[in-house]
């Protein structure tokens, strides 16, 4: 059987680690730059996009981030939030996407004002038009979120905390993200044992699990987005959370665990990586 661009597109795929920030449509780049006079390298969507991928091919972290300046310029507004949210939904569909896990910084869109919470509120809106949009076109797909501190800031406790508060709106962990060097982890180690006890949900960089190491996610941005490399990077994930009191595999998901905790629906989503509900708003 030979597969075409056309067959691959349609298989349904799994995407489990996406920037939100990190996939926006050229064109919409250049309209929302616009409206805020914020200056591209070129307001032209084929030469925008090619400019994308070779900053994010640069080879450095530091040098990759540079696109971000960009695409967090035209995202500060809950207008423009909910737009690029609805539309990495819609071309997660176009991609045969059935489920996904978004991430962002909420930290990194509030130069207009916006609380941190309205940053949330205004993706999961997003989240919820390209859902309803996609079921209205016959098409199925889940979205969970992310939440994510930046290393060399000294707001993590913060965004944990607002991570914990919309567990139940389809937030289904935290993260650290950002320039690595410079900036280790153990920066934020209390803020993961502190959040990860008592909760019955622990995080680490990348996913969760039940004190011991989920599983190494591999995943190039989404195909035509600003952003998208030419290759994909790998992450490991490793969990510094105190383990909950039961955790046991679950048979129809190879690599999940479920623990019994005081609150289930929280360790299944943070434990597992997998939201227990569709995303909906």
């Amino acid at each position: 059987m030979t597969l075409d661009a056309s067959a691959i597109a349609a298989l349904p795929k799994v995407v489990l680690h996406d920037h939100l920030d990190g996939g926006l449509r050229p064109a919409t780049i250049i309209e929302l730059a616009a409206t805020v006079g914020h200056t591209l390298p070129s307001t032209d969507p084929d030469e925008l996009g090619a400019w994308f991928v070779r900053a994010a091919g640069s080879g450095t972290l530091e040098l990759y981030l540079e696109t971000f300046d960009h695409t967090l310029a035209v995202t500060q507004t809950s207008d423009a939030l909910r737009r690029v949210a609805r539309e990495a939904v819609a071309d997660l569909v176009a991609d045969g996407v059935v489920y996904a896990e978004e991430r962002y910084a909420p930290e990194q869109h509030l130069r207009a004002g916006l609380s941190p919470q309205q940053v949330i509120d205004a993706v999961q809106e997003g989240f919820a038009d390209g859902v309803a949009e996609a079921a209205f076109a016959g098409r199925t797909i889940r979205i969970g979120t992310i939440v994510t501190a930046m290393r060399h800031a000294d707001r993590a406790d913060e965004i944990a905390v607002l991570a914990l508060a919309n567990r139940d709106r389809g937030v289904l962990g935290f993260d650290i993200a950002g320039a690595e060097a410079g900036f280790p982890p153990s920066r934020h180690e209390a803020v993961f044992r502190r959040r990860g006890s008592g909760t019955g949900c622990g995080s680490s960089m990348t996913s969760t699990s039940c004190g011991r190491t989920v599983r190494s996610r591999t995943s190039p941005m989404r195909p035509g987005s600003a952003t998208s490399p030419t290759g994909s990077g790998t992450t490991r994930s490793r969990s510094s959370c105190a383990p909950p009191r039961t955790c046991r595999p679950v048979r129809s998901r190879p690599g999940a665990t479920i623990c019994s905790t005081t609150r289930s629906t929280c360790s299944t989503s943070w434990a597992s990586g997998s939201p227990s509900t569709p995303t909906t708003g």
